[in-house]
């Protein structure tokens, strides 16, 4: 199977389009990590949760703690359950399941499943806010596909190969054949007597001599 060079240069100047774009994604972030800012959002979440019961548990108010955890997760389907534990582990209050459901991350640093704040008093720490978040239902490859930079690079890429396709198809039409064959061939085709005809293979005529 014969493939046409245009082919071969428009898919060329394609991959080179979507290699500058990956480029300058990994170089200056083009595209925000959603994982990130997932985590970013459900950090300073926590984060003013716990200040907010650090206030209440300072005015032994852990009815008020409870009530509140209670409705934060009722508005949050993505909670799965929380606590608020004391520096000794002891939970002083908790929505779900949280001893069952609760994974320890690695090296005690929060993950965008299971996310934990320290609650300080001065100085002294004195607890910690842990809250687990659901796992996404989608698989990996879900998650790949529908990615927005994944359907961006995909739509680029198919539209970009035909408008360099049938730019270039289009360019090379206006093109002077005769620029590209040397002087002196042309000078001997227009010593000939007889006419000359080229023609290409869609039967277009692409070099004539003088004599025809």
């Amino acid at each position: 199977m014969n493939v046409s060079p245009l082919v071969w240069i428009s898919f060329g100047l394609t991959s080179l389009t979507l290699s500058v774009m990956l480029a300058g994604d990994a170089l200056v972030d083009l595209v925000p990590n959603h994982d990130r800012q997932d985590f970013e959002y459900r950090r300073d979440v926590a984060e003013a949760l716990a200040v907010q019961y650090s206030a209440l548990v300072e005015h032994h108010q852990l009815e008020t703690i409870k009530l509140s955890m209670e409705r934060f997760a009722q508005r949050n389907k993505e909670i799965r359950s929380l606590a608020l534990l004391l520096q000794s582990g002891e939970i002083l209050a908790q929505i779900g399941d949280h001893t069952r459901i609760w994974v320890q991350p690695s090296g005690g640093a929060s993950s965008l499943e299971f996310l934990q704040v320290p609650i300080f008093a001065g100085d002294q720490s004195w607890g910690v806010l842990q809250v687990a978040f659901r796992k996404s239902d989608l698989s990996e490859t879900e998650r790949f596909l529908n990615d927005p930079w994944v359907r961006f690079l995909t739509f680029v890429g198919v539209m970009g190969f035909i408008g360099y396709l049938v730019f270039m198809k289009r360019t090379l039409r206006q093109l002077d054949p005769s620029g590209i064959v040397p002087t002196r061939v042309k000078a001997a085709l227009d010593a000939l007597t007889q006419g000359v005809v080229m023609i290409d293979t869609r039967d277009l005529i692409v070099l004539t001599n003088e004599t025809f």
